[in-house]
């Protein structure tokens, strides 16, 4: 019941500061509305850590500017279950994610409050922080408990006594990193890029163009030694090769036991290789059917088995 009216009164002193302002014939904004709580440009930022019980989540944006997202779990409650660490890299909802943080704007401020108000909104003894390094510094955030009825986050700099309001989403996308901010693509580059491909698999191999390329309704995949010849199901095999996308990341390290099923080597029109991918087929290992490898992922990634069956059905027919 407390908390309840803790929060309530903190509701109606946002109210009352904007009576205030409207009164005074000032912007309500000025008062009650967004506060940038830390001055940064997305292109500052070189980190952000969210420590919680248990897990950790950390954005870190490498030497080469490559965001690597690394993830830390704690075994179970009761010490059941291992404990889980996953390294991935981030895909372009990090660069959205940055905006969003840098600066990082509070939805409003609340002032300072008295340290029973502060057990009440989880800032006493707070069970997640969160860091950012922006320029070389690092400034790290309390986050409390969710404002009734808005899910907001109450917030505080750590050794701050001023309390704000943080839209939650800032937390949530963080906490959900693995499915909203990790690379998917297998290549950062657009299929009207690809000018022509060799594939290999086994002694075999074979050169495809890509014809019409920059026009998506009438672009085909053709063998380059019958370039003028149009064969409907190798074009639909390559574009589903194109199509396939990484559910996750494995460890760095060798690939797991099996076979390697085909590898590609992209060129763009200069003849200039943009990229490249292998895919295995993985033998003994519960759960794991297929992988790959390219020019962006790093380290061998787990792919959905359904796809690349129907991939690997069609080889024959695309090497004979």
């Amino acid at each position: 019941m407390r908390s309840v009216l803790v929060q309530l009164s903190l509701a109606l002193l946002g109210m009352f500061l904007a009576y205030l302002a409207w009164i005074d014939g000032r912007d309500p904004a000025s008062i009650r509305g967004e506060v940038v709580i830390l001055e940064c440009a997305p292109e500052q930022l070189r980190s952000i850590l969210l420590r919680g019980e248990g897990s950790t989540v950390r954005v870190q944006l490498e030497d080469d500017a490559e965001p690597w997202i690394t993830l830390s779990e704690s075994a179970a409650e009761g010490g059941v279950g291992a404990r889980r660490e996953a390294r991935f890299l981030g895909g372009p909802g990090v660069a959205a994610y940055f905006a969003d943080v840098a600066p990082l704007r509070a939805l409003r401020a609340l002032g300072s409050i008295d340290p029973d108000g502060l057990e009440e909104l989880g800032l006493e003894h707070p069970r997640q922080r969160l860091t950012i390094e922006c320029d070389a510094k690092e400034h790290t955030f309390e986050i409390g408990e969710a404002a009734y009825g808005s899910g907001s986050r109450y917030v505080r700099a750590a050794g701050d006594p001023e309390i704000y309001l943080l839209a939650s989403g800032l937390i949530r996308r963080l906490e959900a990193a693995e499915h909203g901010l990790m690379q998917r693509q297998l290549h950062r580059f657009e299929a009207s890029q690809i000018a022509s491909l060799t594939l290999e698999a086994g002694n075999r191999s074979r050169e495809l163009l890509h014809r019409n390329r920059q026009d998506p309704a009438d672009a085909r995949w053709v063998d380059a030694e019958r370039p003028d010849r149009v064969e409907t199901p190798l074009d639909q095999w390559v574009n589903q090769v194109h199509r396939l996308q990484a559910q996750a990341y494995l460890p760095a390290g060798p690939p797991p036991p099996g076979e390697r099923l085909l590898s590609i080597r992209y060129e763009d029109a200069q003849g200039e290789a943009i990229g490249e991918l292998e895919l295995r087929r993985v033998e003994g290992v519960q759960g794991l059917a297929y992988v790959a490898r390219t020019e962006i992922t790093e380290v061998w990634v787990q792919l959905p088995a359904s796809l690349v069956r129907e991939i690997e059905a069609g080889l024959p027919s695309v090497l004979p």
